[in-house]
């Protein structure tokens, strides 16, 4: 049991129940008409990003204007794609 004490042994656990959680939440009828659970799938995923770029490329122990510079453009892509995909006709 001494893995789950290093912290990547963690957000490994927590990535996989996030993409456990996407594939529930994703396992609808399939007509494509809840885009409520559509953009939760998405923020999901931009969670996931977060994660990986912080804990798998180091980003945590880089300078504070890199860590801001990479949370910033996660967070701008993440709101460009849920308004294109709010935007879009169903």
């Amino acid at each position: 049991m001494t893995s789950l004490r290093i912290p990547i042994t963690a957000v490994w656990m927590l990535l996989m129940g996030a993409t456990g959680c996407s594939f529930w939440l994703s396992a609808g009828d399939g007509d494509g008409a809840n885009a409520p659970v559509e953009i939760g799938i998405l923020l999901i995923a931009f969670i996931k990003v977060r994660l990986i770029i912080m804990h798998f490329m180091e980003m945590r122990k880089s300078p504070a204007l890199m860590r801001w510079i990479s949370d910033a453009w996660t967070i701008l892509v993440c709101f460009f794609l849920i308004a294109l995909y709010s935007a879009a006709p169903n």
